[in-house]
């Protein structure tokens, strides 16, 4: 219990990491995209200029061998749970009826070590999960609670050394660049995209099929 709090914080609560990048660390990650644009008249997804761009783009069009977050990677986790929150706060008037809400895991109770009458350090030992206020659709959120499960393991060695070492988000560009690029995705996102297009639509199945390992919904072919 006590990893996957941990993990929630690192991983899926990225607003915290709504801040400017380390003093030195410049460049994005899948700025634009390179697919090149669909000619049916099915209304397209938008990601021109944002950071996961082409990510969003190959999940949109079902072309999952071409996606290179693979399953394992916690950036998807990332992806999924930002995405859901996001979704939840903007487009809460398109929920299906049937929402669920979205759990936050909190410290129920910390043990407080002191010396001289002075606290010394303050660590939680025991946590509990709340409700965020924020709902989803239950079926994309149940494939995000399976990803979690079967990631679990893996971000276990990533939780520890982040334990061991409070300085190695800010000294891995890689993460850093990752998780504020996917902040500043979804502050726009749908602004860029109607809550209730079809773009979207095909976008939330296809991400639910890729995140559960099932069939794509493909639009078109690529063109190399």
């Amino acid at each position: 219990m006590k990893l996957l709090a941990f993990l929630h914080f690192i991983f899926l609560h990225t607003d915290y990491l709504n801040v400017g990048l380390p003093t030195g660390i410049t460049g994005k990650f899948e700025t634009q995209s390179t697919i090149p644009k669909n000619t049916s008249i099915e209304p397209e997804l938008v990601t021109e200029g944002l950071y996961f761009a082409e990510f969003y783009e190959y999940i949109y069009r079902g072309h999952f061998e071409e996606v290179r977050i693979s399953r394992e990677d916690q950036v998807l986790m990332m992806i999924l749970s930002k995405y859901l929150r996001t979704y939840g706060v903007n487009c809460s008037a398109f929920l299906p009826e049937n929402t669920v809400e979205i759990l936050d895991w909190y410290c129920a109770k910390e043990e407080i070590s002191s010396q001289n009458g002075l606290e010394t350090s303050r660590v939680c030992i025991d946590y509990d999960q709340k409700g965020s206020g924020i709902f989803a659709d239950p079926d994309l959120y149940d494939a995000l609670l399976q990803l979690e499960n079967k990631q679990s393991a893996a971000l276990l060695q990533t939780a520890l050394r982040m334990i061991t070492d409070p300085d190695s988000i800010e000294n891995s560009p890689d993460l850093f660049h990752k998780a504020k690029g996917l902040v500043d995705d979804m502050a726009i996102f749908f602004n860029l995209n109607p809550c209730n297009s079809a773009a979207i639509r095909r976008f939330e199945s296809n991400l639910k099929n890729y995140t559960l390992q099932l069939a794509p919904d493909k639009l078109d072919a690529i063109n190399n």
